[in-house]
């Protein structure tokens, strides 16, 4: 619960310190970048060990 509260207000904080951009699809993309770098501060992104693993399992 306090994972989730945390990843929501992370958008909202990424949502607000992005600049304003006519063009909806560069504004998320803006998002989302900011989003990976906060998540990668966090030390929550998975390592590339990790996703290997996963998708080799799903072979």
């Amino acid at each position: 619960d306090s994972m989730a509260k945390q990843l929501v207000d992370l958008i909202h904080k990424c949502e607000s310190s992005v600049t304003e951009d006519p063009d909806a699809c560069m504004k998320v993309l803006n998002i989302a970048k900011c989003f990976k770098a906060e998540i990668h501060k966090l030390n929550w992104a998975p390592s590339m060990d990790l996703i290997v693993a996963e998708v080799l399992a799903e072979v």
